[in-house]
């Protein structure tokens, strides 16, 4: 009971708080644009949706690609933003799709292992699960560069072959 309270009183305390940064102005402001759901950088043919649009358009007139780190050194000022489409454009059509096979064949083959319901099946599924939050992130941000992605994808992999050698378990 005494948690209860304490949570409680401890929410009350976070929205008195929040309520009153809300009154002051430059905070306000902030929290108000940060709420919108389209900021200035991403709408317009020079936000970050306008260059996805041109990448979509690059992609269809190069099915090979144009190279890593071309897109913004030469057709827009920044990156797409989304790690599937700077695969496409780095590396191409081949190259894309390879991208997503390894990412969403990973992750329907792991799907398949943890409702097996093995030994391994707990820690299983919370390499699972970060793995699954890393691709969604890729809709938004360049994820091609991070290291614990390919780790990742390792201890999902290494989980995936470990259950292919277990023993059946008693039952």
């Amino acid at each position: 009971m005494r948690l209860v309270v304490l949570a409680m009183i401890g929410l009350v305390a976070v929205a008195a708080v929040i309520v009153a940064a809300l009154h002051v102005d430059g905070i306000g402001r902030l929290l108000a644009e940060r709420a919108s759901l389209t900021q200035t950088y991403d709408v317009g043919p020079d936000g970050r949706f306008g260059g996805q649009e041109k990448a979509f358009a690059i992609l269809l007139e190069n099915p090979f690609g144009i190279g890593a780190l071309q897109f913004a050194a030469r057709f827009h000022h920044e990156d797409v933003h989304n790690v599937y489409l700077n695969m496409f454009l780095a590396a191409g059509w081949l190259g894309g799709l390879a991208f997503i096979a390894m990412i969403g064949g990973t992750i329907v083959l792991a799907v398949g292992r943890v409702l097996a319901r093995q030994c391994t099946s707990p820690l299983f599924l919370i390499a699972l699960a970060a793995l699954v939050g890393n691709a969604v992130e890729g809709l938004v941000i360049d994820i091609d560069h991070w290291r614990h992605l390919y780790l990742l994808l390792a201890v999902v992999w290494g989980y995936l072959a470990a259950g292919r050698r277990a023993p059946a378990g008693p039952g």
